[in-house]
């Protein structure tokens, strides 16, 4: 995240310009004048704090998911079906 968060920081400066002439570039030597290289990482932990659990979440629901799929094999479900003819 922290890698390409300078991107991301100058993509929301261009949606919020209005001024439609800004380039990445003048953005980027803008902000790089301003603030220097911490200009561009400004808003990153906010950031982090947004997208951490978000992506935790989806993880664990990943390994939860490809655990119950791995116990589900196809003999598992062909047997299951057998049994369950077999009683009635």
């Amino acid at each position: 995240m922290y890698s390409t968060y300078p991107l991301f920081m100058i993509r929301t400066r261009m949606q919020s310009s209005t001024n439609p002439k800004e380039t990445i570039s003048s953005i980027a030597v803008r902000v790089f004048k301003q603030d220097g290289v911490k200009g561009f990482y400004r808003g990153a932990f906010a950031n982090l704090t947004k997208v951490a659990p978000s992506a935790s979440i989806g993880y664990f629901m990943y390994e939860q998911t490809n655990k119950l799929l791995d116990s589900l094999t196809i003999v598992s479900l062909f047997s299951n079906i057998i049994n369950f003819f077999a009683i009635y």
